[in-house]
């Protein structure tokens, strides 16, 4: 049993990462085992995030030091939080993808994007957004795509132009 002074030190730790978080993930996790809890605790920490387990009331009382008022008391099963995290989608990413290889995880209950509640529905679509390299190569490729289309077509006249004037040169041979 943890004394109040234990408590305090857990949650006001929790809030600090809360409030550095783009983005928070709460799972119901009651069917992983040490080790899958370890894998997962691996898998988020490639994507500089952190896995707190505590409480229903501690993690209650680290959103509301966060500044954020959220009743995780009323989310069914074990309530596992994700925070940090290098960008908003890391931690959707990694819980998504570690639910893949396992069904352990019941289920996403919900989350914070940059302070604001959003629900399972949300967290679960920003896994499946690209992320950052991927938008930027694309954005990329869409700022090139017109150069690229503009160069071919000057060099397709110049081709013509070659082409007309080996006609002209051929029509003057004979």
């Amino acid at each position: 049993m943890l004394s109040k002074e234990q408590k305090k030190e857990i949650i006001s730790e929790v809030a600090g990462l809360i409030k550095e978080s783009q983005t928070t993930a709460l799972f119901d996790y009651k069917n992983l085992s040490v080790a899958e809890t370890s894998e997962l605790r691996a898998d988020l920490k490639k994507n500089k995030a952190e896995l707190k387990i505590l409480k229903k009331s501690l993690a209650t009382l680290a959103y509301k030091e966060a500044g954020i008022e959220i009743n995780i008391r009323e989310f069914e099963g074990q309530v596992a939080v994700a925070v940090k995290g290098e960008n908003e989608i890391s931690i959707p990413k990694a819980l998504v993808q570690f639910a893949k290889k396992r069904k352990e995880i019941e289920r996403v209950l919900g989350g914070t994007l940059e302070g604001v509640i959003i629900t399972n529905d949300k967290v679960l679509d920003l896994a499946k957004l690209p992320s950052r390299e991927e938008l930027l190569a694309k954005a990329v490729g869409s700022i090139k795509s017109p150069i690229s289309g503009f160069v071919n077509i000057l060099s397709g006249n110049l081709r013509n132009l070659v082409g007309v004037l080996s006609s002209i040169k051929e029509t003057k041979e004979v």
